[in-house]
């Protein structure tokens, strides 16, 4: 549904679902003392279940406060249960509620957005972010940007729920993983030559790994750990426009990371 009731107020909602059941066959081709296949085969698997439903709903509003000021505010919910009987994910259920908000602000030369969003897993912990961004306008064509803020990734169904015995355990206590970016870059658009210079940084924590000093788990237990991983570098984009038919761009990166 996508209704714009007034020139001011925009209501936007999307419902999903998604239903995918697979079998599993693995089969191996036995050697003989020759080490080459000896014409018989032994089935590993055949006829193992496989599959996942993901059901959601995300509603969206936005409130235009005149021409400069917008608001947006909307909330997700998405439920997910799923089986695997070859790597043997325990059957379950879980479900993540998440309000979100933001604010924009357009001026013309000066553009600033924030905004914020809770994530509420039914199993793990639950993680908010934030994100500031902004672009200056610098005479008719040049310009600063920038933007800072946070991001997450949370744990999937494996490191949650597996229960294989030959393997690490899941955790359904992880907490998703975090990273804190920031980025700023100066540029200049049209023209016959236009391009960007920008510098970027990321930290990563609460990375999940697996844990072997545990004695209850002698296979590993997956656990969130004390390391970070941390990115930084920066990046040169220059576009040349030689005709009207021919063009030219040029992108160089240098990134480096290290984990601590």
């Amino acid at each position: 549904i996508d209704w714009s009731p007034t020139d001011a107020l925009s209501l936007y909602v999307k419902g999903y679902w998604h239903d995918w059941d697979s079998t599993y066959l693995q089969l191996y081709n036995n050697l003989g003392p020759d080490g080459q296949p000896d014409g018989t085969i032994t089935t590993i698997y055949d006829g193992q279940q496989w599959g996942f439903e993901d059901r959601g709903v995300n509603v969206l509003g936005e409130y235009r406060l005149g021409d400069a000021v917008t608001l947006v505010a909307g909330y997700d919910y998405q439920k997910y249960n799923g089986y695997d009987e070859v790597f043997l994910i325990a059957p379950t259920s879980e479900q993540v509620h998440a309000p979100f908000a933001q604010v924009r602000l357009d001026s013309g030369d000066l553009r600033l957005a924030a905004g914020v969003r809770h994530n509420m897993p039914s199993d793990g912990q639950s993680k908010t972010v934030w994100n500031l961004s902004g672009r200056l306008g610098l005479g008719e064509r040049a310009y600063v940007r920038g933007q800072v803020g946070t991001s997450f990734r949370l744990p999937d169904a494996y490191e949650l729920y597996v229960v294989d015995p030959c393997c690490e355990q899941g955790n359904p206590n992880l907490v998703g993983e975090e990273s804190f970016n920031t980025e700023f870059g100066v540029g200049l658009e049209g023209g016959r030559f236009s391009g960007e210079v920008l510098g970027f940084y990321r930290k990563i924590e609460n990375l999940i790994d697996i844990d072997f000093s545990l004695p209850a788990y002698p296979d590993g237990f997956i656990v969130n750990t004390d390391q970070s991983v941390t990115a930084w570098g920066a990046e040169v984009v220059v576009n040349a426009r030689l005709s009207d038919v021919f063009g030219l761009t040029f992108d160089y990166t240098h990134t480096q990371v290290e984990a601590s």
